[in-house]
């Protein structure tokens, strides 16, 4: 690197080269016995490899080898479908919880129903029996 200068404890480099071009291709030539170093190519040939490059994707997308990375835009609508999605789950297991309630709630309320209607014929055949034993010793205390 004899393009390399130190001035004042500041590394400097000077941002000049020597290059040439032979069949659009770029190289370097370094010193005095120009020795060439290939640095790039130029605009053209960068444009040719470029379309060739994009031929071979687009094949392969075609084939659906490689898929095309997903936009901005394809990424929050997949987003927004799902969101959208598990709302309506939501939703959907809302109404369910609400009617396994109803359900449960109408169910106790049978059961108390029935619980009753049980009592009140326990309670007849009690009053039933009693009503009996009292006539039982009211026919036995009457001999």
């Amino acid at each position: 690197m004899d393009n390399v200068t130190y001035e004042r404890g500041i590394f400097q480099m000077n941002s000049m080269i020597n290059a040439s071009i032979e069949n659009d291709e770029i190289y370097q030539i370094i010193g005095w016995n120009a020795q060439k170093n290939k640095i790039g190519v130029t605009l053209k040939k960068y444009n040719e490899l470029k379309e060739i490059a994009d031929g071979y994707y687009n094949v392969l997308v075609e084939k659906g080898i490689i898929e095309k990375p997903k936009t901005a835009e394809e990424i929050a609508k997949e987003q927004q479908k799902i969101m959208t999605d598990m709302l309506n789950q939501m939703k959907i297991m809302q109404e369910e919880i609400k009617d396994l309630k109803k359900s449960e709630k109408n169910n106790i309320e049978d059961l108390n129903i029935m619980l009753t209607k049980d009592n009140k014929n326990d309670i007849q055949e009690n009053i039933v029996l009693q009503e009996n034993k009292k006539s039982d010793k009211k026919l036995l205390n009457f001999k």
